[in-house]
């Protein structure tokens, strides 16, 4: 992992007030949970009730909800995805709706608690000692763009043959977007490159880095319908559906699959002015467009760092990007996880609430 990456990690986290306040409310959270347990009256449960509507609405209202898919794969190395924005959201909501025993419970909370409050004081010990150090904070500057482009495994064979030649793909593909933001073929320049997992990070200006995560959610958007035909398909077959009823739709599916291939193409390159110039580029555009769905099909992820704006023009493509990264990073996890059954929480067993203010948190079934 990429030292100074890492410190710009533990600076985030470290800046996230919010981020605190949660250790906070999960030991409230925990101590709250325990009394039910301990002594299960109605005023237990109705504090128990509170906590949690505390702790969620913090947890949802921290900036690190919206942390880019980089930082998320950093916290994933480290063995922390469950501690830090929504992976810690899911952790709590997986530990309340398991069907174990309150004290299980009680356990699976104090040890996301500990591990929580152990997190915290290992970053601010590590950002210190690098800042003693003079270690620099990975990050672009207020026209630039760090573009990551995390590649999913399997991607090459591991030789550096096979890492130049995946590269040479994701160049060309990269190239039509930074033209078709910029009018020109810049150089791209080489930030990180790291072999596991594999990504790389690449140095692009804000609009081409906007471009690519616009291009990014269309093409999430294609493989997202795509993967909800394919279980309309398996449903059919299952059913004993005729044949060619399956088969039509199989064609009619890959049509309209190759068409928003086609429009997304001509969207991207929309900006060409040179009629001549878009011709030419027609057919590497559809090459990029289709090498990156294949690579986001099998779990590519990019993720893009921005500075501090310089002026207000610089201030709304940042805007872009992060709105657009949100969405990329919400499909992505839609394709990957798809949507179960809603969550009951684990509640202390034996209490029957009286509904208070309709404004509170509605209680889910009570175990009994």
């Amino acid at each position: 992992m990429d030292v100074a990456r890492l410190h710009s990690l533990a600076e985030e986290i470290g800046a996230d007030e919010g981020n605190k306040a949660l250790s906070r409310l999960l030991q409230a959270l925990e101590d709250a949970y325990s009394s039910s347990v301990r002594l299960p009256t109605s005023d237990t449960a109705h504090a128990y009730e509170d906590a949690l509507a505390a702790f969620m609405r913090a947890a949802r209202d921290a900036r690190a909800v919206t942390m880019t898919p980089a930082k998320l794969a950093m916290l994933e190395e480290l063995h922390a995805a469950d501690l830090i924005g929504n992976g810690l959201i899911e952790r709590v909501e997986q530990i309340l709706s398991t069907g174990v025993s309150p004290a299980t419970i009680v356990d699976n909370l104090r040890t996301l608690a500990t591990r929580m409050t152990k997190l915290h004081a290992t970053l601010d010990m590590l950002r210190v000692s690098l800042d003693d150090l003079r270690v620099t904070r990975a990050g672009p500057a207020g026209e630039d763009a760090h573009v990551e482009v995390r590649l999913p495994a399997g991607a090459y064979d591991g030789s550096l043959g096979g890492l130049a030649r995946e590269s040479e793909e994701l160049n060309d593909a990269l190239f039509v977007i930074v033209e078709a933001a910029t009018g020109v073929r810049s150089l791209l320049t080489v930030g990180v490159v790291s072999t596991s997992p594999s990504a790389i990070v690449v140095s692009l200006d804000l609009s081409s880095a906007s471009l690519l995560l616009s291009v990014a959610v269309q093409l999430l958007v294609i493989l997202r319908d795509r993967l909800a035909l394919k279980h309309t398909r398996t449903d059919l077959e299952r059913q004993h559906a005729p044949e060619r009823i399956q088969s039509d739709l199989a064609v009619w599916h890959q049509q309209q699959e190759d068409g928003a291939v086609v429009q997304l193409r001509d969207e991207v390159l929309s900006a060409v002015p040179e009629v001549e110039r878009r011709a030419e580029l027609a057919a590497p555009a559809e090459r990029a467009l289709r090498y990156l769905a294949d690579r986001f099909q099998a779990g590519m992820r990019i993720s893009v760092d921005t500075g501090s704006a310089d002026d207000d023009v610089q201030a709304d493509l940042h805007a872009q990007i992060a709105d657009l990264q949100q969405r990329a990073l919400e499909l992505a996890n839609e394709i990957s996880n798809p949507p179960s059954r809603s969550l009951s929480y684990s509640y202390p067993p034996r209490l029957r609430l009286a509904r208070r203010k309709p404004s509170r948190v509605s209680l889910p079934p009570m175990v009994r």
